[in-house]
């Protein structure tokens, strides 16, 4: 079926066979758009050479997210390779907070450091940055997020609406990439493939540099087997679902479950590298420790049902947690429900305060309605799907019931986009096809995953041992699997429709290619 197969997914992705030549053409560093040209790029780049000539200390803050993470190890490594003296640190969220913290700025100044890079925040701290210039430091700026009314005073700032570089959406570790990238003269597969990780978690939109940097990580990864990297993965090759499953909630889980200040720091220095092979055990060991906190808390989280307020256009929760899970849980919801979430878990240093979180189906957009209840909240900020902040406890009920009008204002003018599904059967389930479909990865914001249907004869379908999963063999080994209540095999129906995608399942070394079934309808 490989060439209509083809033929298939060009239709429903809304390709011609050019445009899929020129998405499978983009995995080269060739393939980028540069913003060398940009003077404000080069005077970020030039203020960063001047320190490294003069031989001054220079530190970078950077977030616990995977954006910053990664945006803070690029600029580290790329520093600390042309001999520079280069501290960084990474905010706790249960200490710290998001964004660059003014307690920390004389503490700088009096460890010697002449030069303070933020990166991936640092664009709205207008008071930090005033007390560093104060204090006799040079700032640099290296942001994407939304612009504020008024900039920050500091010596040079790289963030995209300022420049000429309008790449669409372009994550922060992106923008270090091309700092370092000047700063060493050449390109760096390590590095690219850090900035290719961060355009999977920031959810960043699968064109133009964006899914050059997707292709290079995982090219990159597979080819040079990242020592680091790979201790957080089973064994290879990798994939695109290895980036997004795996190495990203792993990295992202000690700024979520680690109250301990330096698990950040530490999630960081394992980025950055340079350390003995047993102490990268240690990091990786504990990275895996925490990934598995995270996920248990995820899956046993329960809401608190007298504080849980829902309409067929939203649903709003409480969760009796402080550990910075919210924007998780409602992920999961989201998925489920396929409506916009507000989840509500409790501040971790202050017990009148609560934490929130928002995740909206695509079409949503919240940042209006941030604005217009703007005194609700002690701070917000984020993205129009996936956005969050601090509101006062007291104050629950009464944002929850906003949240829900503006869901249901949103769901009239929202209208779902029409789901064209590709149809298999068993037949179809071989290795050609797979393959096919991977050369139009990846798939994500901007350019989402085809859905498929997948027709299996009753007589077809088994049960496991534990009639916990339903199942049917197809060719080569493939197999479809599906974990849902609703197939009955002593029913009247003859048939059923699965829909689902491909996958590949990686045991003990042996790759099986898989369907994996959301849900099921009987046919007559």
């Amino acid at each position: 079926m490989s060439d209509a197969f083809f033929r298939l997914l060009l239709e429903n992705l809304g390709l011609s066979r050019n445009e899929w030549e020129e998405r499978s053409r983009m995995d080269s560093f060739s393939s980028l758009r540069l913003p060398d040209s940009d003077p404000l790029f080069q005077k970020s780049v030039n203020l960063l050479r001047e320190s490294l000539s003069r031989k001054e200390k220079i530190v970078v803050y950077g977030d616990y997210d995977v954006d910053g993470l990664t945006s803070t190890a690029i600029l580290v490594r790329a520093l600390r390779l042309l001999g520079g003296q280069v501290g960084f640190f990474i905010p706790s969220r249960f200490h710290e907070g998001y964004g660059l913290n003014e307690a920390y700025v004389k503490p700088f100044a009096e460890k010697g450091y002449s030069l303070l890079v933020t990166v991936d925040n640092g664009v709205s701290a207008l008071e930090p940055v005033k007390k560093a210039k104060a204090l006799g430091l040079k700032v640099l700026i290296i942001d994407h997020h939304d612009l504020p009314k008024e900039l920050p005073a500091s010596d040079a700032i790289f963030h995209p609406t300022l420049t000429r570089y309008d790449e669409a959406a372009p994550s922060a570790a992106s923008l270090a990439y091309f700092v370092a990238r000047a700063l060493l003269g050449r390109d760096d597969p390590y590095l690219a493939t850090l900035a290719g990780m961060a355009v999977f978690s920031d959810v960043m939109p699968l064109q133009g540099n964006n899914l050059v940097f997707a292709r290079l990580a995982r090219k990159y990864l597979n080819q040079y087997q990242f020592e680091n990297l790979v201790q957080l993965l089973p064994s290879g090759p990798y994939s695109y679902e290895d980036f997004s499953f795996r190495l990203i909630p792993t990295l992202n889980s000690p700024g979520r479950v680690s109250p301990d200040p330096l698990a950040t720091n530490d999630a960081c220095r394992f980025l950055v590298g340079g350390y003995p092979k047993e102490k990268g055990a240690l990091y990786a060991s504990s990275l895996l420790r925490e990934n598995a906190e995270r996920k248990n808390l995820v899956q046993t989280l329960k809401p608190l049902e007298k504080r849980t307020l829902s309409t067929s256009h939203g649903i709003a929760s409480y969760y009796p947690t402080n550990l910075g899970v919210g924007g998780l849980l409602a992920g999961r919801i989201l998925r489920e429900k396929d409506v916009p979430v507000l989840v509500v878990t409790d501040d971790y240093k202050d017990s009148a305060l609560s934490t929130f979180s928002i995740r909206a189906p695509e079409g949503y957009s919240f940042t209006s309605f941030l604005s217009s209840h703007a005194s609700l909240f002690l701070a917000a900020g984020g993205h129009p799907r996936a956005c969050g902040g601090t509101i006062r406890k007291k104050d629950y009920f009464q944002f929850a019931t906003l949240f829900l009008t503006e869901a249901e204002g949103q769901a009239l003018s929202v209208r779902a986009p029409e789901e064209k599904r590709i149809g298999l059967i068993l037949s179809d389930l071989t290795w050609e096809n797979y393959k096919v479909l991977d050369s139009f990865a990846p798939f994500g914001e901007g350019f989402k995953a085809p859905s498929f249907l997948l027709t299996a004869e009753k007589e077809s379908l088994r049960e496991n041992e534990k009639r916990t999963q339903v199942y049917a063999l197809g060719p080569e080994g493939s197999k479809l699997v599906y974990f849902g209540k609703d197939v009955d095999l002593a029913s009247s129906f003859s048939c059923y429709d699965f829909v689902g995608s491909f996958s590949v399942n990686r045991f003990q070394g042996k790759e099986t290619l898989q369907f994996v079934a959301e849900k099921a309808v009987g046919r007559e």
